[in-house]
C-alpha cells in the first residue's frame, strides 16, 4: 500500500497526520455548500491542508503502519524514510508531487510548498458516500403549455366571431361581443397566471424539502437545509490559541500571516479582558487539539494554549 493511502484511511478518524520529516496534512469540517453556478448542493466535507513546519513524528503513521504487513517500527520508519526522500527529490527537481486522494505540492520561486487539496475527497464520515445534489432554480419556466394552449383558444374564438361578423351581426352586438371577450381574456391570463405562481411556489418547496430529507436522511443531520446558507453542523469548540490582541487591527494582521501559512486561523472575539482572541485552528475533540498544540508549541510558538469554548 502506497504511503498517502494509509495517509487516507487515517484522515477519516483523525484530523492531524504528521508524515516525519515531511510535514503534516490537517482536516477541517466545513459545512455544506451551494454552487449557485452549477445548481448544484455539496455535503459537508473535510477539507485539507498541509504544514511542512509540522514534521515531528508523533508515531501515529508508524503505528498505523505496524497494522498491516510491517513488522517492526524500525521498518515502518524506513519505509517512512524513503517515502519522504522520494518526495523531496520531486520538489527539489521542481517538478508537482501529485498525491492520490490528497492533492498537489509545488515548490514556489520563494521556496515555499504549496499545496492544493483533492477537491473531490471527503473524509467526513457521516458525508460518506454523499454527492452533489442539483437543486432547480427559482425560476424556471415550467408553465409553457399552459400559455400555449390558452393563446390557441384566444384566435379559435377571434376567428369564430369574424364568421358571425360576416354573417351580418348587429354592429352593437360586434362591439358587446368584443368587449365580453376583452373582459375574458384578461380574466383567464389573470387566472392562469394566479395558477403559475402557485405551481412554481409548490414545485420548489417539494424540491427544497427532498434536498433536506435526502441529505438528512444520508448524513444522519437533524438541522434543516432549506435554508441556504447556513447550514448548521459540528461545532469546533477546542481551538488552539495564537495570541490575544488589545489592538482588533493587529489580531487581523495575525490572522492574515497565519492563513498565509496554511493555518486555518479565525477570529474568536473578545474574551474577558477586553483582548481580541485568535487560533491556529479548531478542533471538535480535546486530543486532536492536544496533538496539535504539541506540533505548534514545538515548531511555530511555545506560549500557545487551549481554549475550550461553548458555541
Amino acid at each position: 500500500m502506497q504511503m498517502e493511502s494509509h495517509i487516507q484511511e487515517l484522515l477519516f478518524k483523525h484530523s492531524c497526520i504528521v508524515v516525519p520529516g515531511f510535514g503534516a496534512f490537517m482536516a477541517h469540517t466545513a459545512p455544506a455548500a451551494h454552487d449557485t453556478g452549477a445548481n448544484q448542493l455539496h455535503p459537508p466535507k473535510k477539507t485539507l491542508s498541509f504544514h511542512p513546519r509540522l514534521n515531528h513524528d508523533d508515531g501515529l503513521l508508524v503505528q498505523h503502519l505496524l497494522k498491516g504487513k510491517v513488522s517492526s517500527s524500525a521498518e515502518a520508519k524506513e519505509q517512512i524514510q524513503a517515502t519522504v526522500e522520494e518526495w523531496k527529490s520531486t520538489l527539489e527537481s521542481g517538478n508537482a508531487l501529485f498525491l492520490e486522494g490528497l492533492g498537489s505540492l509545488k515548490k514556489s520561486a520563494l521556496e515555499r510548498i504549496e499545496f492544493e487539496a483533492e477537491v473531490h475527497s471527503n473524509y467526513l464520515p457521516s458525508s460518506f458516500g454523499l454527492s452533489a445534489i442539483e437543486v432547480l432554480p427559482k425560476n424556471q419556466a415550467k408553465a409553457a403549455p399552459v400559455h400555449e394552449s390558452n393563446e390557441r383558444s384566444f384566435q379559435l374564438t377571434t376567428a369564430e366571431e369574424i364568421e358571425e361578423d360576416e354573417a351580418g351581426i348587429l354592429p352593437w352586438l360586434k362591439y358587446a361581443s368584443m368587449i365580453l371577450l376583452l373582459i375574458s381574456v384578461t380574466l383567464t391570463a389573470f387566472y392562469f397566471y394566479n395558477q403559475d405562481q402557485k405551481k412554481n411556489r409548490l414545485a420548489q418547496q417539494e424540491a427544497n424539502d427532498a434536498i433536506a430529507n435526502y441529505v438528512q436522511q444520508e448524513t444522519f443531520y437533524e438541522s434543516s437545509l432549506i435554508e441556504l446558507p447556513p447550514v448548521e453542523v459540528k461545532v469546533e469548540k477546542f481551538h488552539v490559541m495564537a495570541g490575544a490582541f488589545r489592538i482588533q487591527e493587529n489580531a487581523t494582521r495575525k490572522i492574515a500571516e497565519l492563513r498565509a501559512k496554511g493555518y486555518d486561523s479565525q477570529y474568536l472575539g473578545k474574551n474577558q479582558y477586553n483582548l481580541h482572541q485568535v487560533t491556529y485552528g479548531g478542533f471538535e475533540n480535546p486530543k486532536d487539539a492536544k496533538k496539535f498544540l504539541s506540533l505548534i508549541q514545538e515548531s511555530e510558538n511555545a506560549d500557545a494554549w487551549i481554549l475550550a469554548k461553548n458555541q
